[in-house]
């Protein structure tokens, strides 16, 4: 670019107010430091761009030229910094967030209602899966933040912020009624036909250091790939499963499941919220970032509490 920023904003100020001394008082320049701009301006482009009268200044066809440019460069620039100014008081932003499906529906759905109804100019784009391709999301700057159970370990360019703990529970169908009303032992599970999630998921995990730290060796009937088939084939009376307790709030209200009440406590699952230490953050995804720290929108006792994933 041959003339400089200070020159082309001389040059558009000018140009719209048709007078130097209008241009001058607008961009806070004395008249002369315009006038100057203008001749240097007019020097390094080789033409002349404006023709001078007592009344104040008129465009030349190649200053005519230049002004639809400039005026459009000019607009872009505005533009830009309207919509920054949107972005920061969140009238107007993305947020990209991961989760795991049942993440999303049992935890951080109320947050997302109540920040939309906050903030109903920030888009949000989901984008669910397994917590192991989330964490490869989040640090690849797919997303702005992840909300998963803990992952084993992050590295230094991640932060791992625990945000709630949820209950598991075993649970059965109606096949399974006589295990019903009173407390049981791990061992005297062994025997039974467990649905558990495939190896190498978190929830898999930390049963399988349940089970050791107890002494019990337990090889399951069904190993499955979501929560979702653990408590479809407990509902088909199939076998037994742990899940976590919000996953079957509704099913334990109807009673198409109950609760096997064990002497051993199960682990629980610690919902966590993974952001980058890389990539900047916007101020709507700061914002949302504070409510789920701080427990606001869309708390209750059970949606703060109730959530895992797969």
């Amino acid at each position: 670019m041959i003339g400089n920023f200070d020159s082309y904003m001389i040059f558009y100020s000018t140009a719209k107010n048709k007078n130097m001394t209008a241009a001058a008082a607008e961009l806070y320049l004395s008249q002369p430091t315009v006038s100057r701009g203008i001749r240097e301006l007019e020097d390094q482009l080789g033409c002349t761009l404006f023709i001078r009268s007592k009344k104040g200044v008129e465009l030349t066809p190649e200053g005519e030229l230049l002004f639809r440019h400039v005026e459009t460069a000019f607009g872009h620039l505005e533009s830009a910094e309207q919509k920054l100014k949107q972005y920061k008081n969140l009238e107007n932003g993305m947020i990209q967030i991961g989760a795991t499906e049942m993440t999303l529906q049992y935890f951080l759905q109320p947050y997302l209602e109540d920040f939309r109804g906050d903030y109903p100019g920030v888009r949000v784009k989901l984008s669910l899966g397994e917590p192991e391709t989330l964490y490869d999301q989040l640090k690849s700057g797919m997303v702005d933040i992840a909300v998963f159970p803990a992952p084993p370990a992050v590295d230094e360019t991640v932060l791992l912020t625990p945000l709630a703990e949820v209950e598991n529970i075993l649970i059965a169908g109606e096949r399974f009624r006589y295990l019903a009303g009173s407390l049981r032992h791990l061992a005297d599970l062994v025997r039974e036909p467990f649905i558990l999630l495939r190896p190498g998921t978190g929830v898999r995990t930390g049963l399988e250091q349940f089970f050791s730290e107890h002494h019990i060796s337990i090889s399951p009937e069904y190993e499955v790939s979501t929560m979702q088939m653990v408590i479809s084939l407990v509902q088909s009376d199939m076998g037994i499963g742990f899940v976590p307790k919000p996953y079957v709030h509704e099913e334990l209200k109807r009673e198409t499941v109950f609760q096997i009440e064990l002497a051993e406590k199960p682990p629980g699952r610690q919902i966590c919220l993974c952001t980058s230490r890389i990539y900047p953050q916007s101020a709507a995804c700061r914002e949302l970032i504070r409510c789920l720290e701080d427990g606001s929108p869309g708390t209750t006792g059970e949606a703060a509490a109730g959530a895992a994933g797969n």
